[in-house]
């Protein structure tokens, strides 16, 4: 590693993950290795340090770089960026996520809300849009169904205690989560009709 660079190795699930710090020009560079993805992310940030660590309060912009599926090289996607609270190098308190479009299921989204050691977690709202075809959302070798915006409380990045989903088609629970799954309250169809339990 050369003088001008600062290796900050991240505790994450993923074991293959290294962040770099260039000093002279102020960015950190994220690179992965995954079985079925390949590439690696690019990302700026601006904001508070502590002891080598994005701590206080920052801006960290993230693209990422993909060579899957492209066979003639590199693409660059804007992945988005977050905005808010850090400690030790992670989301935690209050900040605000805003996802682009990539290799994910939503084209965009937003997240808003509280964070724990990089997850969701407390109360926040997420949301999302979609690419649409033929009245349909459409993503990448599919069709699905599925939620819009969920506003309310959270646990590990998962939705836990009180909260609201809102599905595309019009549907809406209201009530209680528990690890990402609703377990009791009031469930209303797009027809007006509602099942409590």
């Amino acid at each position: 590693m050369s003088h001008n660079q600062t290796r900050l190795l991240l505790s994450d699930e993923d074991e293959h993950t290294e962040w770099f710090r260039f000093r002279n020009i102020n960015k950190w560079i994220h690179k992965f290795w995954k079985p079925a993805i390949d590439g690696m992310y690019v990302g700026k940030y601006e904001g508070e340090w502590k002891d080598g660590k994005m701590h206080g309060t920052g801006t960290l912009r993230i693209s990422r770089i993909c060579s899957r599926f492209l066979s003639f090289g590199w693409r660059l996607i804007d992945q988005g960026k977050y905005e808010g609270e850090w400690k030790n190098g992670k989301e935690h308190g209050k900040g605000i996520r805003f996802y682009r479009s990539g290799l994910q299921n939503y084209e965009s989204g937003k997240y808003e809300g509280e964070w724990k050691d990089g997850k969701y977690h407390g109360h926040g709202t997420r949301s999302w849009s979609w690419k649409w075809k033929n009245g349909k959302r459409h993503v990448d070798g599919g069709l699905f169904w599925d939620a819009q915006k969920y506003v309310g409380e959270w646990k590990n990045g998962l939705e836990h205690g009180q909260g609201t989903r809102t599905w595309l088609d019009g549907r809406k629970f209201i009530g209680e989560w528990k690890k990402g799954k609703y377990i009791h309250g009031t469930y209303y169809f797009p027809n007006g009709d509602k099942h409590v339990g």
